[in-house]
């Protein structure tokens, strides 16, 4: 996902936040306490280090030249429970869509090797939140993520072609900041980021900037 498309996302996020702005709804969250649900879209930005890459084919007796597509869509769900307007509890499901890597090897045989994650997983944690006018959250939050992630690889070499995966699988902190801003008195739309930084063999590092809304029973 290239970064132009990340900006015209936080421009469409910013835009629909100031329109709800000028409505003249009051925050639904003035006197929240009960569970809610939500779900949003937006896209993935991932920190791929191809040093880190290029190092193990290396290793291999391969040298190479990595780039990567650094995301694709993200999907994220979220079920809640709000104390009052500044504390609540969030559970959810994240999905970070696909992270392409593609390696031009070039001695001392030639041809490319492609690799290819998904990652998704669970989050639980908690959010902290601090009305700044009748209808605008600001928030921060913070929990552990518990995440699986599928790799396969694939190179085509002038020697032959072949193919392997594994998965990999983990816990790790994560945090981010957003905004909720009332549509009614049980709906508020939300925008997100949200930063993972996974361990184990995945070693990957993904931003996620999401739109998307809740409702409050």
């Amino acid at each position: 996902m290239s970064g132009n498309t990340i900006v015209e996302i936080r421009k469409i996020a910013l835009s629909i936040m100031t329109t709800l702005s000028m409505a003249g709804v009051p925050f639904a969250g003035a006197n929240a306490k009960g569970f809610f649900v939500g779900a949003g879209i937006g896209v993935t930005s991932a920190d791929v280090d191809s040093a880190v890459f290029d190092s193990a084919l290396a290793d291999s007796g391969l040298a190479s030249s990595t780039t990567a597509d650094d995301g694709g869509a993200a999907l994220r769900l979220t079920l809640g429970y709000e104390f009052n307007q500044h504390l609540a509890v969030e559970a959810g499901y994240v999905s970070f869509g696909d992270v392409d890597i593609n390696s031009v090897v070039t001695a001392p045989v030639t041809g490319t090797v492609k690799s290819s994650t998904e990652v998704d997983g669970f989050t639980l944690g908690v959010r902290a939140g601090m009305p700044v006018t009748e209808k605008v959250l600001l928030f921060a939050k913070a929990g552990v993520f518990v995440w699986d992630a599928e790799w396969k690889t694939t190179a085509s070499l002038s020697t032959g072609v072949g193919s392997s995966s594994f998965d990999d699988d983990g816990s790790d902190f994560t945090y981010g900041l957003g905004a909720a801003m009332a549509i009614n008195k049980n709906m508020d739309v939300r925008i997100d980021w949200d930063r993972y930084d996974l361990g184990g063999d995945a070693d990957l590092k993904y931003n996620i900037y999401s739109i998307g809304m809740n409702y409050r029973f």
